[in-house]
C-alpha cells in the first residue's frame, strides 16, 4: 500500500499543467567570446603577444655590458681584461694593449665570443646577439680606458 501511494505521488508531481520552458538551441549559444574578452593568462605562452623589450642605450648599455663581462668573462680574462683572471691559468690576450686592439676586428671578437676559441668555450648558445655586441663594445672600451688611465697617471706624476 505504501508503495502504491509513493508511486501515485511521483506520477502526480510529474503531471502538472505548467509546461517546462524549452529553449531553442542556436549556434550563438556556443560562440567564442570576442577576441578582446579573452583572458591573456589563459592563452598558451607561444601564442601570447611578446612585450617589446627596450635595448639599453648609452650608459645603461655600457653598465649592462660591464655586468655581463663580470659574470661571463672576468673569471678568465680578469676584471680589467688583462688576461689575469683566476679561473684560467695560462697566457690570455691583454685586451687593454693598444697593439692587440689594433690587430683584431670587431667581427673577429664577436666570432670568438659566439663560436669559442680554444681554450675559451662558445657563448653563442648562451648569450643573445645583443649581449655579444655589447661585449664587443666593452672589449673595445677596455683598450681605450687603459690608455686614458695611463695618460692620467703620467700627467699626475709630471705635476708632482
Amino acid at each position: 500500500m505504501r508503495f502504491a501511494l509513493a508511486l501515485l505521488l511521483v506520477l502526480a508531481a510529474g503531471c502538472s499543467d505548467d509546461p517546462t520552458p524549452t529553449e531553442v538551441w542556436s549556434p550563438a549559444d556556443h560562440a567564442q567570446p570576442p577576441r578582446q574578452a579573452v583572458d591573456p593568462s589563459r592563452v598558451p605562452r607561444e601564442r601570447r603577444p611578446q612585450p617589446e623589450t627596450r635595448e639599453p642605450q648609452g650608459q645603461d648599455r655600457a653598465a649592462a655590458a660591464a655586468t655581463l663581462w663580470r659574470i661571463s668573462c672576468a673569471g678568465c680574462h680578469g676584471a680589467e681584461g688583462r688576461g689575469d683572471g683566476e679561473a684560467y691559468e695560462g697566457a690570455l690576450a691583454d685586451f687593454t694593449d693598444a697593439e692587440w686592439q689594433a690587430s683584431v676586428t670587431d667581427e673577429a671578437i664577436a666570432r670568438a665570443i659566439t663560436l669559442g676559441q680554444p681554450p675559451m668555450p662558445a657563448f653563442g648558445e648562451i648569450l643573445a646577439p645583443q649581449g655579444i655586441a655589447a661585449l664587443v663594445e666593452h672589449v673595445r672600451r677596455l683598450g681605450t680606458n687603459d690608455s686614458d688611465s695611463e695618460a692620467d697617471s703620467e700627467a699626475e706624476d709630471d705635476s708632482d
